[in-house]
């Protein structure tokens, strides 16, 4: 990535912190009450005083992950921008929740047993690399987003990945599999962009009533565990998409 490129994607980044120090809480809401409006059959939450700064196109991702164990329930995201950021969450909340082929329709039983995140995507970055191995070494794990084309091929790892594949080439090659390249294949005209991300989560976000998001760095190995219900801002965490 080129120093523009770079000073770029960090001034996105930024903006995504600040937006979500602001709005982040309103996001969580927006993505809870999209999505239990999808699996209960009720009202869809009214799209008034949305905040300006919500307005705007942007891209985000909405995972649902199971309480008990972490393990992923739903993940439906843009790659880019293309229409306003909240109704990006409020349209991906419920995708996630009834339309993640990977899995089940997300019933309203389960929505006590569900944590909900909501990430703000920068624009991702066309990354030029000569063979499989110049991507490796120039990832940043924890930070880089992925996204790997081959014609209709396409497939995307948020940067919470990291947290579950630490290592870079293991990383591409589990993204090789989802877009359905075998492991020992790198096509000729394979395009790689590269892109951040920044979250806010909720625990308990269908028994909690909104309380304002708390910035915090990334949790260290050994850090205490977060009171259920608490949100946080963070780096790129956990899930897969």
């Amino acid at each position: 990535m080129s120093g523009p490129e770079r000073s770029s994607r960090d001034s996105e980044t930024a903006r995504a912190e600040r937006l979500l120090a602001a709005h982040g809480g309103f996001l969580l809401d927006l993505a809870r009450e999209s999505i239990r409006a999808a699996v209960t059959g009720g009202p869809e939450p009214e799209r008034r005083n949305i905040p300006d700064a919500l307005c705007n196109d942007g891209a985000s991702f909405v995972t649902l992950t199971t309480r008990e164990d972490g393990h992923l329930r739903g993940c439906i995201g843009s790659a880019t921008p293309c229409r306003p950021l909240a109704l990006d969450v409020a349209e991906n909340a419920r995708a996630a929740a009834l339309r993640d082929s990977r899995f089940l329709p997300v019933s309203p039983g389960d929505l006590p047993h569900l944590a909900l995140e909501v990430s703000i995507l920068s624009r991702a970055v066309a990354l030029p690399v000569r063979s499989e191995a110049d991507l490796i070494s120039r990832l940043v794990p924890g930070e880089d987003g992925l996204i790997l084309t081959d014609g209709p091929r396409r497939a995307l790892f948020l940067p919470q990945v990291w947290d579950q594949i630490p290592d870079p080439q293991d990383f591409v090659d589990h993204l090789k599999q989802k877009a359905g390249l075998r492991q020992s294949e790198w096509p000729p005209g394979i395009r790689v962009h590269t892109f951040a991300a920044r979250s806010v989560t909720c625990a308990t976000p269908w028994t909690q009533a909104r309380s304002p998001v708390r910035i915090a760095p990334n949790a260290a190995a050994g850090d205490p565990p977060r009171p259920p219900g608490q949100r946080r801002l963070h780096h790129p965490g956990a899930n897969d998409v």
